[in-house]
């Protein structure tokens, strides 16, 4: 795997409540693989500590390392004193729709010899489509200008990156760099990352996961022989919480008032009454109450 967790957790609506804490990988081919979780009382900082703890025993503190999560402040001050050399970041899109990426194209078609996953020859495709309006021109032995869809773009072969900051982010070489490649007459598969290969992949998979015997048949040894306990959760006032919590900085759906009697959206019955709306079917009632009374 590239070394990019991601972490998040979500309360539980089963019979203990609590929260599903998760740490999630991406393999070669955009997929989410699990790595580790754990079911807490709630999203705070003593379970996000010990939980990132735990991570830690086997992913290891680095400086390539990245961690991307929303932006829940207990995650924020955790990951600074258990991850101290690695990179702590905030997702654009939360969660699911900020790690998927498609493309298509049919002009061209990469991967056999380097033996990418499908995702990824999708996207070199799609690529070398754009590549096609571009014009690279040589600044020196390992730097080049590229133009032609409005602005400049300089790309470094021996550092593998491009101003446009694609190339170096997704390990993947972005339109600049396929046109500075194939002027300079180079191996396109050269420059794409191993983590997208198909024997990187399946390497991720090598192991096998067994399934779970009937729970007679199960080996413990005597040291794990203990109950496990539900999290002591609070019961908290009011009706269950059902739709996902919006995180910091992220916007919920709007919901548009509609009045219950004419459903017109922008005001309610109550409002109608109290603020004098032009409500066709308030007014109605209302005229036909003043009526009655009389």
């Amino acid at each position: 795997m590239r070394k990019v967790i991601y972490v998040d957790g979500i309360f539980l609506k089963c019979k203990y409540k609590g929260c599903l804490l998760v740490a999630t990988a991406q393999d070669g081919d955009f997929h989410q693989f699990p790595i580790a979780w754990a079911i807490v009382d709630s999203e705070n900082d003593d379970s996000w500590n010990w939980f990132l703890q735990k991570l830690k025993e086997f992913i290891n503190d680095d400086p390539n390392l990245v961690i991307i999560s929303d932006r829940h402040v207990s995650i924020i001050n955790v990951v600074r004193t258990v991850y101290e050399h690695a990179s702590h970041v905030h997702c654009s899109w939360h969660l699911s729709q900020n790690l998927k990426r498609v493309s298509g194209g049919k002009a061209y078609s990469p991967g056999a010899r380097y033996n990418l996953m499908t995702t990824n020859g999708a996207i070199l495709r799609a690529n070398f489509t754009l590549s096609q309006r571009l014009k690279a021109y040589q600044l020196n032995a390992f730097e080049y200008q590229v133009y032609g869809d409005g602005k400049d773009e300089v790309v470094n072969l021996s550092e593998r990156s491009c101003s446009c900051r694609v190339f170096q982010i997704d390990k993947i070489p972005y339109a600049h760099a396929i046109a500075v490649i194939y002027g300079a007459k180079l191996d396109l598969y050269d420059f794409c990352s191993p983590y997208y290969s198909s024997q990187m992949w399946a390497f991720a998979y090598a192991d096998t996961i067994y399934p779970v015997p009937i729970a007679n048949e199960w080996n413990i040894p005597d040291h794990f022989k203990y109950n496990v306990l539900p999290p002591d959760v609070k019961m908290k006032r009011g009706r269950a919480q059902k739709e996902r919590i919006p995180s910091i900085g992220e916007f919920g759906r709007k919901r548009t008032k509609k009045c219950g009697v004419c459903h017109e959206s922008g005001h309610c019955r109550k409002n109608a009454l109290r603020d004098r709306l032009m409500c066709r079917r308030v007014v109605q009632f209302f005229v036909y109450d003043v009526f009655f009374a009389c």
